[in-house]
């Protein structure tokens, strides 16, 4: 090991604790993006199949799961004995680890009901666990590991009843944005930051934002966050809302690029790998979408009366 007084540069990296940066001379810190954080962003061909096939396990999890939740709301009517934020999220993990490559939680869930839906990071406890009723959009963003080199992370949002005329405005504008995001052409090696607006603009057309991250690297296996170095990473974008109290929407899609990403591209689509969804209740898409946008999703997997068959609903 090198003496001390023999070290000229210590490099660390921009994402390190103050800790680490308090216990380093300023005069040694070199500070740049480490080398293998970039090399685990950019995914290779077996760890992008590896993430395919994790996440179409997860789609299977995911979609019983919303079934299942389909019934369980209507025979709970309200009684947080028999559903709510916390037994939501048990049941979603016992259809997880019906996987076959199914080994773990990515991260610890974000059960969220009604105004606890509009809470950044909001982790459900006892104490501030309520039941999950028609009255109110409902939000779940959970992920698991998977064997075969998968971490997934997957937030949808529900309603069980009738939505509110400002939930299913606030829904269209961010799977708006999730659109524009995947229609969108850009050069190889641009960051997240750089298409961010893509995913912003149409809720500032109507004056809103959100205080939130667009989005994230995944890991094979690995980090549920990654950091997003380049576009051709895997990246979950988050476009969420809040506003006055309203409910957190939520849409995530997977990527790969080259050399100029074109996402509307069929020959090298921007794809959500969890292909589940709940819009059929929630959005306005017929209404306000351009035509433009609704050629652009082929389809949403919505299961049907039997979870064990998916009905595909044509935009």
């Amino acid at each position: 090991m090198a003496n001390e007084s023999d070290i000229t540069k210590v490099w660390i990296s921009p994402s390190a604790s103050y800790a680490i940066y308090g216990n380093v001379n300023d005069t040694k810190e070199y500070s740049e993006d480490i080398p293998t954080q970039v090399m685990k962003a950019q995914k290779n061909e077996n760890e992008i199949n590896g993430m395919r096939e994790g996440n179409l396990q997860d789609a299977v999890a995911v979609i019983e799961w919303l079934h299942w939740m389909e019934g369980a709301v209507v025979e709970s009517n309200g009684d947080i004995e028999k559903l709510s934020e916390l037994s939501a999220d048990a049941k979603v993990l016992e259809f997880r680890e019906k996987q076959p490559d199914f080994v773990m939680r990515s991260f610890g869930s974000i059960s969220a009901f009604g105004e606890n839906a509009a809470v950044i990071h909001y982790s459900s406890t006892p104490e501030t666990n309520v039941a999950i009723t028609d009255q109110n959009v409902y939000m779940l963003d959970s992920g698991g590991q998977y064997r075969c080199g998968t971490t997934t992370d997957t937030t949808r949002t529900m309603h069980y009843g009738t939505p509110a005329d400002r939930h299913k405005e606030a829904y269209t504008r961010v799977l708006q944005g999730v659109i524009d995001l995947s229609r969108s052409i850009f050069p190889h090696g641009r960051t997240g930051r750089d298409v961010d607006t893509h995913a912003r603009q149409q809720l500032w057309n109507n004056g809103w934002d959100f205080n939130h991250g667009t989005g994230h690297g995944l890991g094979a296996m690995l980090n549920v966050h990654e950091v997003l170095y380049a576009c051709n990473a895997l990246p979950a974008p988050l476009p969420d809302e809040y506003n006055h109290g309203i409910s957190r929407h939520r849409a995530k899609r997977t990527s790969s690029v080259t050399t100029v990403r074109d996402c509307s591209n069929p020959y090298n689509p921007y794809l959500p790998p969890t292909a589940t969804d709940t819009t059929a209740r929630i959005n306005d898409l017929r209404k306000k979408m351009r035509e433009i946008e609704r050629r652009n999703i082929i389809a949403y997997i919505i299961p049907s009366e039997d979870s064990h068959d998916v009905s595909m609903v044509y935009i």
